[in-house]
């Protein structure tokens, strides 16, 4: 009835009598915390205010499905910025516990949005070094995403990652040439398909030649480049942190972003997400 610890697909029904939630909260108690995910339980200690039930639900299915698909265990972080309160979306669904992200001159954040940059000073710093803290993360391992809204086309050279000397990249371009690369001195450049926009994009390492580039769970590039180093600095998101300092600021808004194994089922992963947020 609940294999593995996990609740049951029930839970999207009539969760709130079955689980003791209080309208409108995540206010759980006693056996009533037990019937969610025990990631889902770890997350919400971290949450201040709670989510909404709503909201904890979508988070619930989204954890058990990821566990269920194989994806879980192979992500070190994963934030959703998708929040329904701003300070819940500095907190990594995976492994809560690590340091929260540290916001930089107030970027603008909307519930079951997300944050917005302003092209000029506003990013936030993930507290996640791939080089000192990876643990799926490895070197011919490895990927990155980032889970974009409103993005204009005509922007160029808008970037979410780390550049460190000499030149290690863990990067993703949403310019024309939409250029990308992780764990290596090269990078990519290929034409969009589609045009940039508002979606999911990865880079993933599959190898130490091999990586490539997704969009929206689908393969859209493709490189060999040989794999020498794991950035070693924090990964930022709204700029990109070029060893020095923030540059290179973007004006999109991001909903999502994840860093983990290039073993991650791209396409199970993205379907999961579109189901999350169906599920808001």
């Amino acid at each position: 009835m609940f294999g593995s610890g996990h609740t049951r697909s029930g839970l999207a029904g009539s969760a709130s009598g079955q689980l003791n939630l209080k309208p409108g909260l995540a206010q759980l108690n006693g056996a009533a915390a037990q019937r969610l995910d025990k990631d889902t339980r770890a997350y919400l200690a971290l949450c201040n205010p709670l989510p909404s039930e709503k909201w904890t639900k979508a988070l619930n299915i989204f954890i058990i499905r990821l566990k269920n698909e194989g994806n879980w265990q192979l992500l070190d972080r994963l934030w959703i910025f998708a929040a329904d309160n701003r300070q819940n979306a500095r907190v990594s669904i995976r492994n809560p516990a690590s340091a929260q992200i540290t916001e930089y001159s107030s970027p603008a954040w909307t519930k079951d949005v997300g944050y917005m940059g302003n092209g000029s000073g506003m990013y936030l710093d993930t507290g996640y070094n791939a080089y000192t803290q990876g643990i799926s993360y490895t070197l011919n391992s490895a990927c990155f995403g980032v889970a974009y809204c409103d993005v204009a086309a005509s922007e160029a050279n808008q970037q979410n990652g780390i550049v460190v000397n000499p030149n290690v990249f863990m990067a993703i371009n949403l310019s024309y040439s939409n250029y990308y690369g992780i764990n290596s001195d090269s990078y990519t450049n290929v034409t969009p398909v589609p045009a940039p926009s508002d979606g999911l994009y990865v880079v993933q390492r599959t190898s130490s030649s091999n990586y490539a580039l997704y969009f929206n769970g689908a393969q859209q590039g493709s490189a060999s480049a040989a794999s020498n180093a794991i950035p070693n600095g924090n990964f930022y998101l709204l700029a990109r942190n070029g060893g020095s300092g923030a540059n290179s600021f973007i004006s999109q808004g991001i909903k999502m972003s994840f860093m983990g194994s290039g073993a991650i089922n791209q396409q199970k992963l993205y379907a999961c997400w579109q189901s999350f947020l169906n599920n808001l």
